[in-house]
């Protein structure tokens, strides 16, 4: 049979290479070595039949905000996810538990009980990176990246001198910049260890990325292996293949929040999929649809 191109290894970043490769167009075949596909995104029987646990991912940061949803209308093939209202939470030996909550009231609330000092400081973090910075580092994170000189003359304001200043640090030291409770400190910086970084001076730089997204994590519905599945579905409608060692021609149906098939590319846009209620502000139906990327600005010609 013949292919447009190969992708060599059915992990989820491998799968989303294969997906937009396939979106414009090209028929792909992705091979993976192991006996299932996704990589770190599965989702498996392990203990007990009916009882699936995730292996690796457990929740995806930020997803709202990433193209590929909207890009390869991941909704239409089965992908959704929910926003929980508690999103973390740090519990200690004595008894005590550090909570972030979506509202920021409340999470600011549950920090005042150890430190109203950085209860204050967390606000002033989310105002400035939840809000005000969050287009600069979503366009960021999913443009190419500039050369220093340019970013450095980009981030020249004092905001921007503020985000630089993270890059004196380490991902441990980065934490201690901001708060001074040791029970805040270790919730903060358990969330530093999301990336695969070493904890080395000018590490720090990624703070402001991940705080920016601290109320963003998302549960996949139907467990991580559901953005696997959506994905692969993708591929194969553009009439290309996904194979491992074991993989059936379809997933298992309980993977899936439609019975519908692949949709093809250049069809008429599907319904989107039903969901549980997510902790969007202000929705008060007990069903909500699938989740799309908001629109933003690059920020790029803007001076922070």
């Amino acid at each position: 049979m013949h292919y447009d191109g190969i992708v060599i290894g059915a992990g989820h970043n491998g799968l989303t290479t294969a997906a937009y490769l396939a979106r414009a167009g090209l028929k792909i075949a992705v091979v993976e070595r192991n006996h299932r596909i996704g990589g770190g995104c599965s989702t498996e029987e392990r203990i007990l039949p009916g009882h699936r646990l995730n292996l690796h991912a457990n929740f995806y940061m930020g997803m709202g905000l990433s193209p590929l949803l909207r890009d390869l209308e991941l909704h239409r093939y089965g992908f959704s996810y929910i926003e929980p209202p508690v999103q973390q939470a740090a519990a200690f030996r004595d008894g005590t538990c550090v909570v972030i909550h979506k509202d920021l009231d409340k999470s600011c609330a549950s920090l005042a009980r150890f430190s109203k000092q950085d209860a204050e400081t967390f606000r002033d973090l989310w105002h400035t990176y939840c809000e005000e910075m969050r287009p600069l580092l979503v366009s960021l994170m999913y443009n190419a990246p500039l050369p220093r000189d340019q970013l450095i003359d980009r981030l020249s304001g004092a905001k921007g001198k503020e985000l630089l200043s993270h890059a004196q640090h380490d991902l441990f030291s980065v934490v201690r910049k901001h708060f001074v409770d040791e029970r805040i400190r270790t919730l903060f910086t358990s969330y530093m260890h999301v990336i695969t970084t070493e904890n080395v001076p000018g590490a720090g730089i990624v703070f402001p990325a991940i705080f920016a997204n601290i109320a963003s994590f998302t549960l996949p519905v139907g467990g991580a292996v559901s953005l696997v599945h959506a994905l692969t579905r993708v591929v194969e409608a553009g009439g290309g293949d996904v194979r491992s060692r074991s993989r059936t021609a379809a997933p298992p149906a309980w993977c899936s929040t439609t019975a519908a098939s692949s949709a093809p590319a250049n069809s008429s846009p599907a319904p989107s999929i039903s969901r549980p209620r997510s902790a969007w502000p202000g929705r008060s139906d007990s069903r909500s649809r699938c989740v799309k990327r908001p629109s933003h600005g690059t920020g790029a010609t803007t001076a922070w």
